[in-house]
């Protein structure tokens, strides 16, 4: 029985222009890119702070983009609004979710694999405690938990340290602002992991 990851979404891209339409606007790289490959990328605003970041998985025909579900109706229509003449359908699913499977975490092998499953197939929700703990110890900071729409800078959730953002790759929303800060070479803040050892009510520091 597949486990559902909470708080996920998926918004699917179909049409000839899909791969055009990311590459114009997302921070990520479409080049080379094989089919059963996910990446990992964002929108940005224009002053280049993350909108939603998302896990993208190309498959024959379509791009899934695995995202928060509080998140997911924000990027829907803002993909729409930089469609423009392409010749892509967007679309968020409401049938599907996103299971275990074994599709890759790039952000970090530690994390749970992925899978776009029919949801009437039968399965049970990963506990929110696991599904945390998981991810806190793989170091990947999240949408909703650490962080809400236009909130960081890329490199406030180590994106560029997680193959979320292509400095090289053509012009994308908010690409100024970021690559003006990777060429200043000062990142002023960045999201770590902390361990510690947890202490008795009335402990002594």
């Amino acid at each position: 029985m597949k486990r559902i990851l909470p708080h996920r979404a998926i918004i699917r891209l179909t049409g000839p222009d899909m791969l055009h339409l990311l590459g114009r606007t997302v921070t990520h790289s479409v080049d080379n890119w094989q089919t059963g490959e996910i990446r990992y990328g964002a929108l940005l605003t224009p002053q280049g702070k993350v909108i939603a970041d998302y896990l993208a998985m190309l498959a024959l025909e379509n791009i899934y983009l695995d995202v928060h579900v509080d998140a997911a109706d924000d990027l829907e229509k803002r993909l729409k609004m930089f469609r423009m003449r392409n010749d892509v359908t967007i679309e968020r699913l409401t049938d599907d979710v996103v299971t275990e499977g074994s599709w890759v975490d790039v952000r970090s092998p530690q994390m749970p694999h992925r899978a776009i499953t029919p949801s009437g197939v039968s399965g049970i929700d990963m506990p929110e405690q696991e599904w945390h703990a998981a991810r806190i110890a793989a170091g990947v900071p999240e949408w909703g938990s650490d962080y809400r729409a236009a909130e960081v800078f890329p490199t406030d959730i180590n994106m560029d340290m997680m193959s979320g953002i292509d400095y090289k790759k053509g012009c994308f929303v908010g690409q100024e602002v970021a690559s003006r800060m990777k060429r200043k070479g000062k990142i002023r803040k960045r999201t770590v992991k902390v361990t510690g050892e947890a202490l008795e009510a009335g402990a002594d520091i």
